[in-house]
């Protein structure tokens, strides 16, 4: 039978908002406390007198000019602050990296930047950590950022049970990391447009460009500069 009556139209809920994502770096906003701290700290407590002296003598060498080096070229110098690290076996690396997370990072975890991650975790659907230190020294200290989904950082190279001094990839340094990013934020499928970072440093100038919401937390004065220039907020921190 014929009917000029249309059939009811299921309602259909709304589709669900696009999934939002933030990426936190370590260095800079979370702690003060620098890749190369760390990479000169474990290489100063290597095994033998050689290895101490010349893992101080390379962080010693390119502390001075490391700021200005990772605006330019921060993959590169990423890179030369770890081959600090040759020659260490792996078994050291990660009883020193414990040592350096309880006597040095631990203490030095900014209390209202972790306020801040908490709330982006009322925000946001996903927390990345970006960190350009090395995996030993953040899976020491995972415990106490709670609320952190997934984790990018450096991995170093070993063989036969010693590291190389070099890193694997992918990289966490300078414009690798904003492409790391952008990578992993395709393979969660969150927009780029609606996803949040959290930054210090100039060398990060990119993966801030990269996403909808930079945000530049206390920058130094390359990204303070950059990031007034480009109408991105500011924050301080208290400590």
């Amino acid at each position: 039978m014929r009917t000029d009556e249309h059939d009811p139209v299921t309602p259909q809920p709304p589709p669900p908002h696009p999934l939002r994502v933030a990426f936190v770096r370590l260095e800079g906003v979370l702690s003060p406390r620098s890749a190369l701290a760390a990479t000169a700290w474990i290489a100063g407590n290597g095994q033998t007198i050689g290895q101490r002296l010349t893992g101080l003598a390379h962080a010693a060498a390119l502390s001075p000019a490391r700021g200005l080096l990772h605006a330019l070229d921060g993959a590169l110098t990423t890179r030369v602050t770890h081959a600090a690290l040759r020659g260490l076996s792996e078994d050291r690396i990660h009883i020193l990296a414990e040592e350096y997370v309880d006597d040095f990072l631990r203490p030095s975890l900014r209390e209202d930047a972790l306020d801040r991650l908490r709330a982006l975790r009322r925000t946001h659907d996903r927390i990345v950590l970006l960190a350009e230190t090395i995996a030993p020294v953040v899976e020491s200290l995972r415990d106490d950022l709670r609320g952190i989904d997934d984790v990018l950082c450096n991995h170093l190279e070993f063989r036969n049970g010693r590291a190389t001094g070099r890193l694997l990839e992918p990289l966490v340094g300078g414009a690798a990391t904003a492409r790391l990013a952008r990578e992993h934020a395709a393979t969660l499928g969150a927009p780029l447009e609606h996803t949040t970072a959290l930054a210090a440093h100039a060398g990060d100038t990119l993966l801030l460009a990269a996403v909808g919401h930079p945000v530049a937390i206390a920058p130094d004065p390359l990204l303070h500069r950059t990031a007034t220039t480009a109408g991105w907020p500011i924050e301080r921190l208290a400590d």
